[in-house]
């Protein structure tokens, strides 16, 4: 028999196809089965609550700031004519579109509060709040306004307030941030187009999250990945 076709050895870890073999292993022993693998009835309903906001509340913000905006032009078109209108329009979208930053920033620090390494068992609050966050930021945020903003030098403003530490005369092409706080990105660097600065992972239904660390006039390739922990030095790529 080939040595690929073996079964696996117990107490051994594999990640892929082919597999990889693991040679060290964070193994969950914080947290138990009731917060992992066995949830009770109680933390069922409470993660169902949860999980209504986050589909709920993104389209509904959406519509809403949709609607104010279309409200407003149609309340202007008795008193102004088309050209008048199209000059208007893009003051009244910046203005509703500065309003959804400051109500997902606020939503971010109420819910959340700010960002910092930890270690959270899927079956917890913390983490539906965060997801709740993200659905936010995703669904109503990114494509509201932020995905307007890629590759220009406005974008750092809206995440900033949401947590991240950015410097001076950096380039976004991308808006794949989630746990805002743990992202630190200093001068000239540049994130080029869909790539992941990716704060958190799940392993053992467990959520670890920690710093990424971008220096001074790095670039992160396009669909590129960094993970926590992770730190690019000054002028790497």
């Amino acid at each position: 028999m080939r040595n690929e076709n073996l079964p696996a050895k117990d107490g051994t870890a594999w990640f892929g196809s082919p597999a990889v073999f693991l040679p060290k292993r964070d193994i969950n022993h914080d947290f138990s089965a009731e917060r992992t693998y066995k949830p009770t009835r109680k933390l069922f309903i409470l993660r169902y609550s949860i999980e209504f906001f986050r589909v709920i509340l993104p389209p509904t913000l959406f519509i809403i700031f949709a609607s104010l905006i279309t409200n407003a032009v149609s309340y202007l078109q008795v008193e102004k004519d088309l050209g008048e209108l199209f000059l208007i329009f893009p003051f009244l979208y910046v203005g509703a579109a500065m309003i959804g930053v400051l109500v997902t920033t606020l939503l971010k620090w109420i819910v959340i509060g700010k960002y910092s390494p930890a270690k959270k068992p899927l079956w917890c609050s913390y983490v539906w709040r965060s997801e709740l966050v993200t659905g936010v930021y995703e669904n109503f945020l990114v494509l509201f306004i932020l995905n307007i903003l890629t590759g220009t030098p406005f974008l750092k403003y809206p995440l900033r307030l949401l947590g991240c530490k950015i410097g001076n005369k950096t380039c976004f092409f991308t808006t794949q941030i989630t746990e805002f706080d743990l992202i630190k990105i200093d001068d000239y660097s540049v994130l080029n187009d869909n790539c992941t600065l990716q704060t958190h992972l799940f392993e053992d239904r467990v959520m670890k999250m920690s710093f990424v660390d971008i220096g001074k006039e790095c670039s992160v390739g396009g669909m590129a990945v960094v993970l926590y922990d992770s730190k690019m030095e000054n002028s790497s790529v």
